[in-house]
């Protein structure tokens, strides 16, 4: 079984080369969790159990040229919102989607990028495949 969702892409603040300030990344982050739990809201329709393994694929649509290895960077931030994480003093604004334990369930991960020519088609699309246990 699989899930295909199209999420927003994450903040620039969080997918660049350079370290944006610790408390602004937190806020994008925190807003960033909001984006995506109204996104997958919408789209998730069977994703009953917590698998043992995933495989994912990250599709990273953006307007431009852009770099892979920044969509690398910004493919973090976009796994651990999908996944399940404790409650921390730090996280305490962002919400987790909990489609996963944990990201060590994850033993593959395909992030490719795709140059789009309109803004309204950018985003990640993210497929998600249980794995055999």
């Amino acid at each position: 079984m699989s899930v295909r969702l199209l999420l927003p892409l994450p903040p620039a603040g969080l997918r660049r080369n350079h370290a944006a300030h610790r408390r602004t990344q937190k806020g994008l982050k925190d807003d960033y969790s909001l984006a995506v739990l109204a996104a997958v809201t919408q789209q998730m329709k069977a994703w009953q159990t917590r698998p043992d393994r995933l495989d994912v694929t990250l599709d990273w649509r953006q307007v431009g040229q852009g770099d892979t290895d920044n969509c690398l960077a910004g493919a973090k931030v976009v796994l651990d919102i999908l996944g399940c994480a404790p409650v921390t003093n730090a996280g305490q604004d962002r919400y987790y989607v909990g489609l996963y334990e944990s990201d060590s369930q994850i033993e593959e991960i395909t992030v490719r990028r795709t140059q789009v020519k309109h803004k309204t088609d950018e985003g990640v699309l993210v497929t998600i495949l249980k794995g055999e246990a």
